[in-house]
């Protein structure tokens, strides 16, 4: 699959040194500014919120007709039907999360 950024802009939902708003309220601000797809990166939660947390913010883009993309967790993105998921260098390695996603689904490195 070929994949072009459809912005200049690439938001990350991240909480990690902002705790004011959660995750939720942030990427409905981004999503209502117009943002096209977001990355949603939970750390320092369970795999359970994260999981109720990516489900909140797929709803939110797919009314706005955006893109998800979930941050180090495959399963996730897959759980959720993201557009993809973004690995990090320590995460589960790029054919693995190719396999668990398909041919269709974004993955970043």
């Amino acid at each position: 699959m070929s994949f072009s950024f459809p912005a200049r802009v690439y938001p990350i939902v991240d909480t990690l040194n902002d705790a004011r708003r959660s995750h939720v309220e942030l990427a409905a601000a981004v999503l209502a500014a117009g943002a096209p797809l977001l990355q949603l990166r939970v750390k320092g939660e369970s795999t359970g919120r994260f999981v109720e947390t990516a489900r909140e913010v797929k709803a939110l883009a797919d009314r706005h007709r955006a893109l998800l993309i979930i941050n180090d967790r495959a399963d996730i993105a897959k759980l959720v039907d993201a557009a993809g998921v973004h690995l990090g260098q320590d995460d589960l390695p790029v054919a693995a999360a190719r396999q668990m996603l398909g041919p269709e689904k974004i993955i970043g490195l």
